[in-house]
């Protein structure tokens, strides 16, 4: 079974839009510095994602394990972190 031609439509309209956000940074900065709040800003997303990416995954299949039990294994391994 193929994909419909709406589906392709989507996809490569999306992976054009994705492109354009991807090069607009260096587009429109070009060689100069952020500014020193938006550098302060970039150095805090990591930890940021990485946290609601693992809160997340924690949560998100409730068929295999209770939320409570996810939340308590989640607590009990930042607090030994």
């Amino acid at each position: 079974m193929g994909a419909s031609p709406v589906t392709w439509a989507a996809i490569l309209v999306l992976a054009a839009g994705t492109y354009a956000l991807k090069s607009a940074g260096p587009l429109l900065l070009g060689d100069r510095p952020l500014p020193p709040r938006l550098a302060r800003l970039v150095t805090l997303l990591p930890p940021a994602l990485l946290a609601a990416l693992v809160c997340v995954q924690a949560l998100a299949v409730p068929d295999s394990l209770r939320p409570g039990a996810r939340l308590a294994g989640l607590s009990r391994r930042l607090k030994t972190w």
